[in-house]
């Protein structure tokens, strides 16, 4: 069956975190066909899946254990509390798009 993009996971996920330690933010979604472009938006940044900005590191979509379904994640290296806010995911495929939204939550050491 083919069908864009849909995130697999609760609505707004909160991801904890520790200040001071990498943060990651990972999604899962299912996407026939596969997906043609991945980004993670927050403030107003953008960054494409396979890309780096500063302590942002969007790691690559790799393949999940269900078919037509992948993952990937934001990680944010030493997170502090100006970290703390919503990041959204949108995966694009030839059929469309869809986002999902994941609140970090930093909390002290």
């Amino acid at each position: 069956m083919r069908r864009a993009a849909e995130p697999l996971q609760l609505p707004l996920g909160m991801v904890p975190a520790v200040r001071g330690q990498q943060a990651v933010l990972e999604q899962r979604f299912c996407s026939d066909p596969a997906p043609s472009r991945v980004t993670w938006l927050w403030d107003d940044q953008r960054l494409q899946a396979g890309h780096v900005r500063g302590r942002f590191v969007a790691d690559e979509v790799v393949q999940d254990s269900a078919e037509a379904c992948y993952k990937t994640r934001l990680r944010i290296q030493s997170a502090g509390p100006a970290d703390e806010q919503e990041y959204v995911i949108i995966v694009e495929n030839p059929l469309g798009s869809d986002r999902h939204a994941l609140a970090l939550q930093v909390k002290g050491q």
